[in-house]
């Protein structure tokens, strides 16, 4: 923890009396810092994921984006970023990539099921973030959906190899079902192609609205890690929700 302590001191000008690790999600450690002058949340991503870089390679645009969110009309129901002494939205060392947040008291909607006002309150924030001007000035950062689809052809050539690199008992799974994958991606591929060619309406999409990222707090619902954001179809916002009972 004294690395962290370090950093908050040295980047943000925060010295804190404790640090916490808290639930995270997979894409990073999370731990809330508290100090007199109230408590943060901080989130670190590992240097040595694999992920992290394409994770972390626009975190300072999609934060600004995030900033200018949280004014009206979504103020109070977007996570707010805090920013370091020189005015940027994160920071790294040799460990880790960080992001610092205004803490929100609460709990997020997987933890328990969320009533049939808190569904709605989710569909109106939802409707209220696509009714945003994409086309804004403040949005310019982001990168807008190509529905490139570069793994299928990946996918494809890693069933191609012989022998199979994938352990005995994995490979005959994936051998069995090979056609079916393979005709998935030639379908995904197809359906990729249809919407380039005709590009659908874009909005300011999360891209990744589940129980895990909603925050239930005392007033209102918050949206949380918006590492996916982008300009895309509202339909991106609503595919995690295909199949759920509610």
């Amino acid at each position: 923890m004294e690395a962290f302590r370090e950093i908050l001191v040295a980047r943000y000008g925060i010295r804190t009396y404790k640090i916490t690790r808290q639930k995270g999600g997979w894409s990073a450690l999370a731990y809330r810092v508290d100090t007199s002058r109230g408590a943060y949340f901080l989130k670190a991503y590992p240097q040595s994921r694999a992920s992290t870089p394409k994770l972390t390679a626009h975190l300072d645009d999609y934060l600004s984006v995030v900033a200018w969110l949280g004014k009206d009309p979504l103020e109070g129901r977007v996570v707010h970023p805090v920013a370091t002494l020189d005015g940027k939205n994160s920071c790294a060392d040799d460990e880790n990539v960080y992001a610092l947040f205004e803490y929100i008291e609460g709990e997020t909607l997987e933890e328990r099921e969320p009533p049939e006002s808190e569904i709605r309150a989710l569909a109106e924030l939802t409707g209220d973030l696509h009714n945003i001007d994409a086309s804004a000035p403040e949005a310019s950062r982001l990168m807008q959906e190509d529905f490139s689809t570069p793994f299928c052809g990946d996918l494809l050539r890693f069933l191609a190899r012989v022998p199979s690199p994938l352990p005995e008992d994995a490979g005959r799974i994936v051998l069995r079902d090979s056609k079916t994958i393979q005709d998935a991606a030639a379908r995904l591929d197809e359906l990729a192609r249809t919407l380039r060619d005709a590009p659908p309406r874009y909005v300011l999409a999360h891209m990744d609205i589940r129980g895990a990222n909603v925050m239930r707090g005392p007033d209102s619902l918050t949206l949380l890690d918006w590492e996916g954001i982008k300009r895309a179809p509202a339909e991106a916002d609503l595919f995690l929700f295909w199949g759920c009972p509610r």
